[in-house]
C-alpha cells in the first residue's frame, strides 16, 4: 500500500497530514503546491515518467534535429509518391491510332522509294495520322529477355514545329507505361538523317538530361522492325517537321521552294486529304 501524502512545513519541518491547511507544529500556513506535484507524479504512468525524464535529459538541439529529420523524411516520401504517380500517367497531348481502331494503312515505304528515285525538287508530305496508322501495323512487339512481365507493344509519333516526339508504350504486368523522347531531326549530306534528343520523360515525369543516354538505350531494339524505313530515310535530301505533319525532300531539293509546293503524286500516300 503506497504511503499517504504529507506536507512538510518549511518553517519548522513538521510533517503534517495532507488535509491540513496550517502547520500543526507552528501554525504557519502550509504550501500545498508541493502536495499537488506529488499527486500528479503519483497519477502519471511509468511510461509517461520515462518520457518526461528522457525529455529533460535530451538537449533542445537534439530534439530539433529529430523533428527536422522527420520533416525531411516526410517531404522525401511525398516527392517519391508524386514521381510514381507522374510516371504512371500517360503523357499530355498523346494522339495516334488507338487500340481496336481500324485505319487504312498508307504505303509510306513505297512513297519514300518513289521520292528517293525522283529528280531533285520533289517533296513528300506525310501526316501524323498516317505515320501512326503505319506504325500500328509495321511496328512489331518486342519482348525483353529475362523480363517476362515487361514488353514493348506500340509506338506513336507526335509532330510539332521543328521537333517531334516518339512515344514507346510498354506493357508492365498488363498496365501501359510510356517513355517519350523529344528531339530535332536534320539531314546531313554526309551522315544522312541525324536526330538530336532534347528531352525524355517516363509518363509525365520529365527526366534530367544526364539520364538521357541511359533511357535511350532501348531505342535501337524498339526500332528493329522498321530497319527498311530507317534506311530509306537516310537517303532523303531534307526534312521539315511541322505541326501535324512532316515534309521530306528528295536529294538536292533543299534549294527548292516552300514545303507546301509538293508533288501531288507524292503528297498523300494514304489517299486521304
Amino acid at each position: 500500500m503506497p504511503p499517504l501524502p504529507t506536507i512538510v512545513c518549511k518553517e519548522c519541518g513538521y510533517v503534517n497530514e495532507a488535509e491540513r491547511v496550517y502547520c500543526h507544529g507552528c501554525g504557519v500556513k502550509l504550501d500545498r503546491t508541493a502536495l499537488l506535484a506529488q499527486q500528479q507524479q503519483r497519477a502519471a504512468t511509468p511510461e509517461q515518467i520515462q518520457r518526461e525524464v528522457k525529455k529533460r535529459m535530451t538537449p533542445r538541439g537534439t530534439r530539433f534535429s529529430k523533428h527536422l529529420i522527420m520533416a525531411v523524411k516526410v517531404l522525401a516520401s511525398a516527392a517519391v509518391v508524386a514521381a510514381v504517380i507522374d510516371m504512371a500517367l500517360p503523357p499530355e497531348g498523346l494522339t495516334g491510332a488507338q487500340k481496336g481502331e481500324l485505319l487504312d494503312i498508307p504505303p509510306i515505304d513505297s512513297a519514300l522509294e518513289r521520292l528517293i528515285a525522283s529528280p531533285a525538287g520533289q517533296q513528300l508530305a506525310v501526316s501524323e495520322t498516317d505515320i501512326n496508322a503505319y506504325l500500328k501495323v509495321r511496328f512489331k512487339k518486342v519482348s525483353l529477355p529475362y523480363v517476362s512481365f515487361l514488353s514493348l507493344n506500340h509506338s506513336l509519333v507526335n509532330l510539332d514545329d521543328n521537333q517531334g516526339r516518339l512515344t514507346l508504350q510498354w506493357d508492365i504486368f498488363g498496365y501501359p507505361l510510356y517513355t517519350c523522347f523529344t528531339g530535332r531531326i536534320a539531314v546531313d549530306n554526309a551522315a544522312g538523317l541525324a536526330a538530336t534528343c532534347t528531352g525524355a520523360s517516363i509518363g509525365r515525369l520529365h527526366l534530367h538530361p544526364v539520364m538521357l543516354p541511359y533511357v535511350a538505350k532501348p531505342l535501337p531494339m524498339a526500332l528493329t522492325s522498321l530497319k527498311n524505313e530507317q534506311q530509306l530515310l537516310q537517303r532523303v535530301g531534307g526534312i521539315d517537321i511541322q505541326k501535324g505533319r512532316v515534309v521530306l525532300h528528295s536529294r538536292g531539293a533543299q534549294a527548292a521552294n516552300s514545303p507546301d509546293a509538293k508533288n501531288p503524286a507524292l503528297a498523300a500516300p494514304s489517299g486521304r486529304p
